[in-house]
């Protein structure tokens, strides 16, 4: 899947939120969002893993409530 974001720009509104820790994405997921995705963001949430929702709840609630908002970059 992220390999077909890479090849499309969709020019909608993306925001991607990624733990440092999760090894496996995230070093892709950079790599997509700064060079390919020019509608996204990356917000990367520190001491979580790949399952920030569950293990930072709090602070992935926060950015994507204020990312719906408009209150996001």
């Amino acid at each position: 899947m992220l390999r077909w974001f890479r090849q499309t720009e969709l020019n909608i509104p993306t925001l991607y939120v990624m733990g440092e820790e999760d090894y496996m994405f995230l070093p892709y997921v950079k790599q997509v969002v700064a060079n390919h995705i020019k509608s996204s963001e990356l917000f990367i949430i520190q001491n979580c893993g790949h399952v920030v929702n569950v293990e930072q709840a709090v602070i992935f609630n926060q950015k994507v409530i204020g990312y719906l908002r408009g209150e996001s970059k």
